[in-house]
């Protein structure tokens, strides 16, 4: 079961995310429909992608993925060096470093550091 951070009331599980995005289907989520907070989550297992977000929230996320996710996109570097090098940055543990788990102030640390070009050249020296 998941649990609202917001209300504290149980998440529901829904198959589709239609209800969500104007008709368009991106898979299952759960979601608090008093919070407006959803998250997505593995197809197969229920297993969230990560914590509930409302709206400020998701937009947070999605703006950090933006600026972090190309500089694995790109092929510079793999996915996991541009995560291991975040983790070394920001100075968290491997297992807390997951953009779906951050909250807004985490998300606004990302956008910082990832803005500069070449920002996953910072974490090797």
């Amino acid at each position: 079961m998941v649990v609202c951070s917001y209300c504290g009331r149980d998440a529901l599980y829904s198959l589709t995310s239609s209800h969500l995005y104007g008709g368009r289907d991106y898979g299952p989520v759960w979601d608090c429909r008093k919070c407006d907070a959803y998250v997505g989550c593995n197809k197969r297992t229920g297993e969230p992608h990560g914590t509930l977000a409302d709206k400020a929230l998701r937009y947070w996320r999605r703006y950090a993925h933006e600026v972090f996710d190309p500089s694995w996109k790109c092929g510079k570097i793999t996915r996991t060096e541009a995560y291991n090098t975040l983790t070394a940055i920001l100075g968290l543990p491997n297992a807390c470093v997951h953009i779906g788990l951050f909250d807004e102030e985490m998300c606004r640390r990302v956008v910082k550091v990832c803005s500069h070009s070449a920002w996953w050249s910072l974490g090797h020296k």
